[in-house]
């Protein structure tokens, strides 16, 4: 049987801790997981894809075409808007900027934080009979897995020991902003590549980017989908499954918030400081947060079904 998505089994979340809880690990060093909340329970996909989507435009055939128009017209009107302006050809600078503002990318956010990726989950009510979603990621497996394949691929071997070795670093350690640079370059480029994700954060880590804990999970070929290209990492789904060997170990999560425990964790996040006016430093984001929760809420009943 040909394993997918469906075949990760949720955790229904009934306490505000079971996130934490399921995610904890004594061992940080083999395991490590990162988060990313969803207000429904839809596949996990880049504004690139909605973009090819809502156009009616073929992905497979035209989004590194596609990718390359809004990058290239980016690039060529920020210094309008900004005084600080990335290296031309550094790509991740790039397109976490684009990230940053809004514009479509292959990008796609994550955090280190469950609470934060919970907020984002909650943010807006999920719809009748639907569940919000936090899904986990083990980024230390992602990030030797990624290594793997890349160390496969026919161009990495023609590299210079100079060239391996940022790449080296930038998937499994804390690399220099050159070595950030040549890396995500390279797998930016490639002539052909093959289908894995790998975490990519820039050197430059903007505000928001800084408190909302955040990171990129970047799919290497623009022209598939992004859980395509996560189901070409071997062992995705580890642990699930009919055929499941005795302590396999799990490197997806996926988790299940009712809509009727809304309330209560939005109650205990902003508690906690977790709140669009924290997560977003400002006054859109203060705004945006009276649009969510407010504490004087709790003096009104709710509404019994």
């Amino acid at each position: 049987m040909q394993q997918s998505m469906e075949t990760i089994t949720p955790i229904e979340v009934s306490s505000f801790n079971d996130l934490v809880s399921e995610t904890n690990n004594p061992r940080p060093l083999k395991q490590k997981w990162v988060f990313r909340g969803q207000t429904g329970n839809w596949p996990l996909t880049t504004s690139l894809e909605r973009l090819c989507s809502s156009l009616h435009i073929s992905q497979r055939d035209h989004g590194l075409e596609i990718e390359e128009i809004l990058q290239r017209e980016f690039q060529r009107r920020f210094y309008h808007y900004a005084t600080h302006v990335p290296e031309p050809n550094d790509n991740l600078e790039w397109l976490a900027t684009m990230q940053h503002y809004g514009a479509a990318t292959r990008l796609l956010d994550w955090s280190y934080s469950p609470y934060v990726a919970l907020y984002f989950a909650l943010e807006r009510t999920a719809e009748k009979d639907d569940h919000s979603v936090v899904w986990a990621v083990d980024l230390r497996w992602l990030q030797r897995k990624a290594m793997q394949l890349v160390a496969k691929h026919p161009q990495y071997g023609k590299k210079t020991r100079k060239v391996k070795t940022a790449i080296q670093h930038f998937m499994l350690e804390s690399p220099a902003a050159e070595e950030k640079k040549i890396a995500s370059n390279w797998l930016y480029q490639l002539n052909h590549p093959c289908k894995f994700v790998f975490p990519a954060t820039p050197f430059n880590l903007n505000t928001r980017l800084t408190v909302q804990k955040g990171l990129f999970i970047c799919p290497a070929d623009p022209t598939e989908t992004f859980v395509s290209n996560l189901e070409g990492m071997p062992g995705i789904y580890s642990g699930y499954g009919h055929a499941v060997r005795a302590g396999s170990q799990k490197n997806i999560l996926k988790f299940h918030i009712c809509r009727d425990k809304r309330r209560g964790f939005l109650r205990s996040l902003q508690s906690m400081n977790v709140s669009a006016d924290s997560l977003f430093p400002g006054l859109d984001g203060f705004a945006r947060s009276l649009a969510v929760y407010h504490h004087r809420f709790d003096e009104l009943p709710e509404i019994t079904a």
